[in-house]
């Protein structure tokens, strides 16, 4: 696979010496000018960065407090966030060679070598910061990526967040394509959509991830971290592997717009076992140290993973998964498409091996959505009146059925099983 790489393999640097905003269209022909332009859609590098070639000035950048990260369910956190850049809205950016991304695979199956930084989302420049500010982006790509049948190989991203959960979501080789920063005025204030004109919609297309790892928290993916309404992904493939914990696909870990024609051949979330858990951790004695065998020290605990997409609630169409899906016995709504569904699924197919614990499926994990019907307090009062009369009846029903076994001599036992009262009658000798 390297040896198919036109350039020479990435070693950290980010070129952001092709940009010209008066342009429309852009090349890329090698992994530090691909750097480049996540740098450019993030306001700023990596700060592991090699080198900066080119002019700063176009690395812009905007510091929001106190954003809300993660909402109720995931216990209301609120942090800093960076917003800004350039989002390429109305531009495009072609690839026109093969790109080595640096990354190298042990012999343990763990992935090194210079950090990718995602094109947008909303993760952490510096992943292993725990308590201060671990510079949480909140960026979004609205251009599109044409690939052009390219490949990038050997990609390496950890974008997993020491800090938490809240504080890694759209992670991919793209993280976040489509929209507005969600709270780009800072608080937790209206979300803003964004609005394009004449019909323009952000995409990656004609892409090859043809090795690599990609590892997040939420919302992770071979291609794209999250893909919004506006969003499209069309005729990319995956061959890597993707790990994360909530939305992880082969192609987007959340899909709200557009998938087609794609294909994952790749391992998803196919790890259990947390790689930070050593055996001294472990006390081995004639008493259970139930301290040290927690679930989130020993487990990885994954939601919502799929062969295309973790989460769907757009359309997916004509795509093919045969990668690895999941790991035996543990995880919950895992697919060989989609991990859940409430939107589209049209023509794929699975061949792959789907493994989870709970609400697994060759094409979809779990089928939404859930109907709730909201009623008048009158319209409350009558049906709950006529469900009483139907309970009257039923009750009469089967005292009188009771009454007529009654009458026959010899023993009958009578078994009421489903939602009826489980109980076992006996009439007389």
């Amino acid at each position: 696979l390297e040896a198919r790489a036109a350039a020479a393999a990435w070693d950290g640097t980010v070129d952001i010496s092709w940009y010209d905003p008066a342009q429309t269209e852009y090349t890329i022909d090698t992994p530090a000018k691909l750097a480049g332009l996540a740098a450019l859609v993030n306001g700023m590098a990596d700060p592991a960065a090699k080198a900066i070639v080119g002019d700063r000035s176009y690395l812009v950048s905007k510091k929001v407090d106190n954003v809300m990260l993660v909402g109720a369910g995931g216990g209301n956190v609120f942090d800093t966030v960076y917003t800004g850049g350039v989002d390429f809205a109305y531009k495009t950016i072609y690839l026109t060679a093969d790109l080595d991304m640096g990354g190298r695979k042990a012999a343990d199956g763990s992935w090194t070598g210079p950090n990718w930084t995602p094109i947008g989302g909303k993760f952490p420049m510096k992943p292993q910061e725990a308590s201060s500010d671990c510079l949480t982006l909140d960026t979004r790509f609205n251009g599109v990526l044409d690939g052009q049948g390219h490949t990038i190989y050997n990609l390496y991203c950890d974008r997993c967040a020491a800090k938490g959960f809240p504080y890694s979501m759209a992670v991919g080789v793209v993280g976040f394509l489509g929209g507005n920063a969600d709270y780009a005025n800072g608080g937790n204030g209206e979300k803003t959509e964004a609005e394009f004109e004449n019909g323009w919609q952000p995409a990656v297309r004609n892409l090859v991830l043809g090795s690599g790892s990609i590892y997040g928290r939420r919302m992770v993916g071979g291609i794209v971290g999250r893909n919004q309404v506006s969003g499209q992904i069309v005729s990319c493939s995956f061959e890597g592997k993707v790990q994360g914990t909530t939305a992880t696909g082969g192609i987007a870990g959340l899909n709200e717009g557009i998938i087609r024609h794609c294909t994952n051949t790749g391992s998803i979330n196919t790890n259990n076992v947390d790689a930070s858990l050593s055996l001294s951790d472990i006390q081995i004695d004639t008493t259970l140290d139930l301290a040290n065998l927690t679930t989130s020290q020993t487990f990885l605990t994954t939601t919502e993973t799929g062969g295309i997409a973790g989460t769907n609630t757009g359309l997916i169409a004509g795509c093919k998964n045969t990668g690895t899906v999941g790991y035996e016995h543990v995880g919950y709504n895992v697919g060989g498409i989609a991990g859940v569904t409430s939107g589209y699924l049209l023509n794929n197919t699975n061949s792959g091996t789907i493994y989870g614990r709970k609400d697994v499926g060759g094409i979809a994990g779990q089928v939404e959505p859930y109907v709730a019907v909201t009623v008048s307090e009158s319209t409350k009062e009558q049906l709950q009146n006529q469900l009483k009369e139907l309970k009257t009846l039923t009750d009469q029903a089967t005292a009188s059925f009771l009454d007529e076994l009654n009458q026959i001599d010899k023993p009958i036992t009578v078994i009421f099983y489903g939602d009826h009262l489980p109980s076992i009658y006996s009439t007389a000798d």
